[in-house]
Parts: C-alpha cells; structure tokens; sequence
C-alpha cells in the first residue's frame, strides 16, 4: 500500500464519520422514528421536518452562523404540534443544534432532510409516482416489444 493509498482511506472514513456525526442522532433512530408514525400523519409530520428544512437551508445557503429569533420561535412553535414522545424528543435535538452555530444548523438541516426523505416512502404520492412510473414502464417494454 502506497502512502497515497493510505491517505485516501483516511479521508474516507473521516468523511464517513463526519456524516454520521452530523445527524446526531443514528439515521436508524431517524428511520424508526419515521417507521412508527401512523399513515394518517405521515403527511403531517414531513410537512413539518420539511418546513425545519426549508427553514434551515435559507440560513445556511445565505451564511448565517445563527437563525433569527422570529425563524427560531417558528420551529419551536412546530415542535409543540405533537404530543407524540419520539416527536418530541427529535424536535428537542434539532432545536438544541440550532443554537450550536453553522454547524448546528447544518446538521438539524441533515435530519430534517433525511426525515422528509424516508417519510416520503410512506405516502400516497410515492405510491402515486411509483404506479405511474410501473405504467410507462409497461407501456415501454410493450411499444418495445411490437406488436
């Protein structure tokens, strides 16, 4: 093995670490969380985590290292939208990133993100796209085929 080799490795499994870190918390927990809410508020929920996601993507795309007040209190007012105790308790980690910098920020930004992401598997526009999708897919191989 070549030092550059070596190197190279290196910065791989600090990356990986560093991504892993910036969820705080495992993106198994974030998965069960997403996995455990109910397919009536499934919506509900995403729309929230994309809300927090929206919100902190303005803040880091425009270099900001802490939300404005009024951004703060609108995520805090989401948290309290639930009674449900892993909600809340995701809801708590994001808002105490929040007051951790631009790293923070980031790194509530991630969970949001991935949480919207994995939500989206359980809702009736995935199920949508994917049958739509199934369609043409069909109708492709068909026209493929011939007649």
């Amino acid at each position: 093995m070549s030092i550059k080799e070596g190197s190279k490795r290196a910065r791989a499994k600090t990356r990986k670490r560093g991504r892993n870190a910036r969820y705080v918390v495992p993106e198994n927990e974030i998965r069960g969380f997403i996995e455990s809410i109910g397919v009536r508020d499934i919506g509900t929920v995403s729309a929230r985590f994309q809300a927090i996601a929206d919100l902190t993507e303005v803040a880091l795309d425009s270099g900001i290292s802490q939300l404005e007040g009024s951004v703060l209190q609108h995520i805090k007012d989401i948290t309290h939208e639930s009674a449900d105790k892993q909600y809340r308790r995701m809801m708590r980690l994001i808002i105490d990133l929040l007051g951790k910098g631009r790293d923070g920020i980031d790194a509530a930004h991630t969970i949001a993100s991935r949480g919207v992401q994995l939500a989206f598997r359980w809702t009736p526009d995935y199920y949508a796209a994917l049958d739509l999708y199934k369609e043409k897919l069909r109708l492709m191989r068909q026209t493929a085929d011939g007649p």
